[in-house]
């Protein structure tokens, strides 16, 4: 049964992500091979949703929509580099409204790469909210990292960075398990590259005997290995938040959630990082706890997009959406009190490719959809891909020139269109986009009932 203090004080909020993890990169989702006793505890005890798409597969698109609920071009971040500007009404402003206690540890990637992306984040307007913060713009040297709390001092951090970063989380649960509610985001910058992990992780993955994927024709085992190693890292601490939890006695009353903002290639069809429509790049973990609220060792197949996470938290802790929010507060479905039908499509996209990408493997941006069994994407001037997921669940068969799908082609191009309009996106050429101010200033491109 619940204590006296958790039934009387709303639930709080732990939200754990990781950068560049896909979905199929845990035991829970059927991976055999890779080692997470601890996120399979997790499942075992929540929900875990299998079509978890990140509706803009790059950081700080991603990381933007989560902490707003907006859409790309609403919030403005369309690419990595813009830093999310200090008007945004964001998460931490939100449930620090509503007396929580908010904190963030770990990669921000939303201060913009104006001075060097590692800068200090100063408290105020630019930390949207969070009060408590031990977190570091965008780094990614996880054995000689550092992060800041409420002066420009770097803080150096010892040995692997989410073990450090893994500390100051609990000592923040140690230190907030009283009073008001709090809300605490955990932001690990592993497995993004560069491939590397603690050799204890290394040892469990000879790469000589990882399996390739099914779509995997040619790859560095030894990548695939190191990815691998840094996830277990990752599940490892995620146990110890899960145990902190039960011995400071927070666990049945707050909400717990393990995601990533998106997920990686890692040489399947032949290729490398994110920004593809494919499964292994736009599929994230998504597992929720909420004991006594959200049903345990259950599995959804729900559709949700990354700016649907904030107001379906919102939702299930009994908080107003705000209006200024975009994605769809899914709490109802989740706990079986919907009277409407689920979604049945989200919108996937990359609306102005970064550098790396579109210079190693000629990216253009394009716009998609996914559904629960079907991926479309499509370029300005083309139709690109139709997969059917069910028949071919490594996506190595593309139907978009096999005039049988041409009813289902037309289908999810006309969901598409009205995705774009709700968006606001006329699906200009890329370099329409590039400017910022542009994108964040320009009047409405669609005007109701259009």
């Amino acid at each position: 049964m619940p204590s006296e203090r958790s039934a009387n004080k709303q639930p709080n909020l732990l939200f754990v992500f990781a950068d560049q993890m896909r979905g199929q990169a845990m035991g829970c989702a059927g991976n055999g091979q890779v080692i997470t006793p601890n996120l399979d505890r997790l499942a075992s005890e929540g929900l875990r949703f299998t079509n978890a798409i990140s509706t803009y597969p790059v950081c700080c698109p991603t990381r933007a929509s989560l902490m707003t609920g907006k859409y790309p071009l609403s919030h403005g971040i369309i690419t990595n580099g813009p830093p999310l500007p200090d008007t945004e009404l964001c998460i931490g402003d939100m449930l620090k409204s509503a007396g929580y206690q908010t904190g963030y540890i770990g990669k921000w990637h939303l201060n913009g790469h104006l001075s060097g992306e590692s800068q200090f984040v100063p408290p105020g307007p630019k930390r949207h909210g969070f009060d408590y913060w031990a977190a570091v713009n965008m780094s990614h040297d996880y054995f000689n990292s550092f992060y800041y709390t409420d002066t420009d001092k770097r803080i150096p951090i010892k040995g692997w960075e989410p073990d450090t970063q893994t500390d100051l989380a609990i000592r923040y649960l140690e230190e907030h398990r009283e009073g008001s509610p709090f809300c605490l985001f955990l932001s690990w910058g592993p497995p993004h590259d560069p491939y590397i992990a603690p050799e204890k992780y290394l040892k469990l993955y000879p790469p000589e005997k990882i399996e390739l994927r099914e779509n995997v024709f040619l790859a560095d085992r030894s990548i695939i290995a190191t990815y691998y190693a840094a996830v277990t890292s990752l599940d490892w601490n995620m146990g110890r938040l899960l145990e902190a939890l039960d011995r400071l006695g927070l666990a049945e009353n707050t909400v717990v959630v393990f995601t990533s903002d998106h997920g990686e290639q890692l040489f399947s069809l032949y290729l490398f990082h994110k920004q593809w429509p494919y499964e292994e790049t736009i599929q994230v973990p998504f597992i929720l706890r909420y004991p006594g609220k959200v049903a345990a060792d259950e599995v959804t197949d729900l559709l949700m997009g990354t700016p649907d996470i904030l107001p379906t938290m919102l939702g299930l802790m009994d908080i107003d959406v705000p209006s200024t929010v975009e994605g769809k507060d899914l709490s109802a479905f989740i706990l079986g009190t919907a009277a409407e039908p689920e979604p049945d499509s989200l919108l996937i996209e990359v609306i102005n490719p970064c550098a790396v990408v579109q210079d190693r493997a000629g990216m253009r941006a394009w716009r998609g959809v996914r559904t629960k069994r079907h991926t479309f994407a499509r370029f300005r001037d083309e139709d690109w891909l139709l997969i059917d997921n069910k028949y071919d669940p490594y996506q190595r068969r593309n139907l978009i020139y096999n005039t049988e799908y041409q009813s289902l082609r037309d289908e999810l191009n006309e969901k598409l269109e009205v995705w774009l309009k709700e968006t606001n996106d006329p699906f200009l050429p890329a370099h329409a986009y590039q400017r910022y101010e542009m994108v964040r200033n320009r009047p409405p491109l669609y005007k109701a009932g259009d």
